[in-house]
């Protein structure tokens, strides 16, 4: 995954684009989205899959 892809994630059900990746001290990666509306969402990197395009493929 790269900034700029679209993804959801899968505890959540959270959608957006990717905006950031970073690894915070003592903790694992996590992956910042910016969703339709707007909002910043933060989540470990392991909780996100690239978003299905409506014919069933990802990007």
């Amino acid at each position: 995954m790269e900034i700029g892809d679209r993804v959801v994630c899968m505890v959540s059900g959270v959608r957006g684009v990717i905006t950031k990746i970073y690894t915070p001290t003592a903790s694992a990666m996590q992956i910042m989205v910016c969703t339709d509306d707007g909002r910043l969402y933060h989540a470990p990197y392991s909780t996100w899959r690239l978003e299905a395009l409506k014919d069933g493929k990802v990007d």
